[in-house]
């Protein structure tokens, strides 16, 4: 828009099998919206808006939109390269103050804001300072009174997708700052007081939080992917995921092969741990014998304990490896579902239109609760009213757990 010369609209398209989902970042929700608009150049005294519209330039690779402003301080010219193939845009500003006169512009730009999430959405705000150092925070702990000077990279984050400063090869930002308005989170750039005509070039990515649309443009964001401890194991998955996806053109049952996988990998340790389970079962009727035949001989009992364990040895815990094993690939699923927009809106079947959130008719967590029920309660043996109380309960706490996480992670339960 040649109103403030800035970016008035900013949407991402993806089809999803079939299905066309639209994704708009900018946007606001702000009552001062003319202040916060994205790329919006303020000076010290008046900001002006109005400006021209120079030239328009397509190629193949890029589109050049180019603008021009004059003032009584002095001209301004902004030039937009926007890149087609990645998420990736420079703007070139140049500045000319009038003789006598000094200008001093602040770029602004706001975080990315997804009206589909409401009050699901969060912002971070997230810099890289000149030592190469990280650090996030969230939008309530921003500290609107302090600033980063000549940063590396500066910018916000929403769930889904990041607005940031990545490249300032002519340090335009010689201080850097957030400000909040109507809870909407505002990154800006200052740089110095110049008198003479000046140019420089800053870089940006607006684009989703994903490995494939980040590394190409600026690696130093793959720091925004919240994946936790288990960083490379959830990449992996996702890699795995996207993979399967492609063949059979549903994440759902790409979540069920990968968990058909994943369970044939635990094979060879299921069947091992089975084994020992059956040996610790006999070890535990034995021992029950023994102090039952004994019980008023603790003596004997404890000589006879001692050589069932020299006989047999102590059965140990791994039966339960199967099980802890798959604590790890829970965690991976967890934060692949909960922070990759590849599963975001992401349908499995007819009632399940988004594997991101909870089954809306809980039939996952219902099939999860009986599927555990029956597997604890098949045994050779006969179970007492007293177990299958228990395993009832085993159940119905699944249940309760699973209810209200999203669907995809109740899926692989």
């Amino acid at each position: 828009s040649n109103h403030g010369a800035c970016l008035k609209n900013l949407d991402f398209d993806r089809d999803q099998h079939g299905t066309q989902q639209v994704f708009n970042t900018i946007g606001t929700h702000s009552h001062k919206e003319r202040e916060t608009r994205a790329f919006l150049i303020a000076l010290d005294q008046k900001t002006p808006y109005h400006y021209t519209h120079k030239s328009t330039v397509e190629t193949e690779a890029t589109g050049t939109v180019v603008y021009t402003l004059q003032t009584e301080a002095g001209t301004i010219e902004k030039t937009f390269v926007v890149d087609k193939q990645k998420h990736k845009m420079d703007l070139t500003i140049k500045v000319t103050p009038t003789q006598g006169s000094t200008l001093r512009p602040r770029l602004i730009f706001p975080s990315p804001y997804l009206h589909a999430l409401g009050s699901s959405d969060f912002v971070n705000a997230f810099v890289i300072d000149r030592s190469g150092r990280f650090s996030k925070r969230a939008q309530a702990r921003v500290d609107q009174r302090a600033g980063d000077f000549t940063p590396q990279t500066f910018g916000t984050e929403d769930k889904y997708f990041v607005h940031s400063m990545i490249e300032d090869k002519d340090r335009f930002a010689r201080r850097a700052y957030y400000k909040v308005v109507d809870q909407q989170t505002s990154s800006f750039l200052e740089a110095q007081k110049v008198d003479k005509e000046t140019t420089w070039t800053v870089s940006f990515y607006m684009g989703p939080k994903t490995g494939a649309a980040i590394n190409p443009v600026a690696p130093q964001l793959d720091q925004t992917l919240d994946y936790g401890f288990l960083s490379p194991l959830t990449k992996g998955a996702l890699y795995l995921l996207n993979l399967i996806n492609k063949y059979v053109g549903n994440y759902g049952w790409a979540i069920v092969i990968v968990t058909f996988l994943f369970k044939l990998l635990l094979l060879p340790f299921s069947l091992s741990g089975h084994k020992k389970m059956q040996k610790m079962q006999e070890f535990q009727r034995e021992l029950q014998y023994i102090r039952q035949k004994y019980k008023d001989n603790p003596e004997m009992a404890q000589r006879m304990e001692q050589e069932l364990i020299r006989e047999k040895g102590m059965p140990g815990l791994a039966g339960c490896l199967p099980m802890l094993l798959q604590v790890p690939m829970f965690w991976v699923l967890n934060a692949a579902l909960n922070n990759s927009i590849e599963l975001y809106r992401a349908p499995f079947v007819f009632w399940i239109k988004d594997l991101s959130l909870p089954d809306p008719y809980f039939v996952l967590p219902a099939l999860g609760a009986v599927g555990l029920f029956i597997s604890m309660t098949t045994s050779d043996k006969k179970m007492t009213a007293k177990q299958v109380m228990i395993f009832m309960g085993v159940g119905l706490v699944i249940f309760a757990f699973t209810s209200n996480m999203a669907a995809g992670l109740a899926l692989f339960f």
